[in-house]
């Protein structure tokens, strides 16, 4: 069932909250959390229309920046190949990217991760300080690491300056990227029951108007080491399997409720060696397989066209360890400025 004028009378008091949100976060960068719920419930309610109509609204004023798609990772694919990973990402709602990171920039980011305290998902609520991992005694399904801590890796700095990176999103969105977040955890083999933390059960994100989300597998990841799993297409707004679910809010489902919405053909699991690389637009159906025969690093980069949507801690550059990140900043500071002063 499409979403109405009649519909978006009836939502009248969600768009007033949502435009009331949008004049606070412009004045103040900042979104007020009741215009972020009501973003969340216009997007249930009308199964992704909302969403994508105020993304529209948004990406108007977001002209493209001059990036070279060449520059980075992504240079060694053909003009072809780049082409179709933007049509796929857009079809199925995510992709798996030809190119890999090397063994050397893999293994570094593996050594800060080892020798760099994160912090363990408190499995019963408790407070669990931060800890180096240690994945023969883990203390929860998940350490994550703190932005600011990643941030402080020079290969994590020369990573986020990708230029091929930035155009890959600049082309799925049409419109200048945001860089986003950081973020890196491990997955460990804590438990073989499924995390609601830990995004082991299938949900969908709603972060901001349009995202999308880069995961770098920095260590294998087989069937039983925790693949990424997601429901081919259920990014899509009007999806007619995706409305009852949405109706449920923000919520954890199981996987015979993904099953009976979409089929199991449906549901993807994406494996790959350390060094690969996917991109994912988390507003479909997802979750993260429970590792059973070893744990998961992974390195994900979130790109938006607008902080518009949840609140995230601010992270400020501490300093800039990579020249090619201060080179990018010199042309295209827009891009970053989530992580500079005011």
């Amino acid at each position: 069932m499409s979403y109405s004028l009649a519909d978006i009378w009836s939502d009248r008091r969600l768009f007033s909250q949502v435009y009331r949100g949008w004049r606070r976060f412009a004045s103040t960068g900042q979104t007020p959390e009741e215009a972020y719920q009501a973003l969340i419930a216009l997007h249930c309610r009308s199964n992704g229309a909302t969403t994508d109509m105020l993304a529209e609204i948004v990406r108007q004023f977001r002209r493209p920046l001059a990036l070279d798609r060449r520059a980075g990772i992504l240079g060694t694919m053909s003009d072809e190949r780049l082409d179709w990973s933007v049509m796929s990402l857009r079809k199925d709602g995510f992709v798996l990217f030809d190119a890999k990171l090397s063994p050397e920039v893999c293994a570094e980011l593996r050594r800060f991760a080892e020798t760099t305290p994160a912090l363990p998902d408190g499995e019963g609520g408790e407070h669990i300080s931060p800890a180096i991992y240690n994945r023969n005694s883990p203390l929860s399904r998940r350490y994550q690491f703190s932005e600011r801590d990643v941030l402080t890796s020079v290969t994590a700095q020369r990573l986020m300056a990708d230029e091929s990176l930035l155009a890959f999103a600049q082309a799925y969105f049409g419109a200048a990227p945001l860089f986003d977040f950081a973020a890196m955890w491990w997955s460990s083999t804590f438990s073989e029951q499924p995390g609601h933390q830990a995004a082991q059960l299938f949900h969908f994100d709603f972060d901001r108007l349009k995202w999308v989300k880069l995961f770098f597998y920095l260590t294998d990841v087989t069937d039983d080491r925790g693949p990424h799993c997601f429901v081919r297409g259920s990014h899509r707004r009007g999806l007619p399997g995706a409305g009852p679910l949405l109706a449920r809010g923000y919520a954890r489902l199981s996987d015979d409720e993904v099953i009976a919405a979409f089929g199991r053909d449906k549901i993807a699991s994406i494996t790959g060696s350390a060094g690969t690389v996917i991109a994912v637009d988390t507003r479909g159906f997802h979750k993260g397989l429970v590792p059973i025969a070893g744990d998961r690093l992974i390195l994900q980069f979130q790109y938006s066209i607008s902080e518009f949507g949840g609140a995230v801690p601010r992270c400020r550059f501490e300093r800039i360890v990579a020249p090619e990140l201060q080179g990018l900043l010199d042309r295209h500071s827009t891009i970053f400025a989530r992580y500079l002063p005011d």
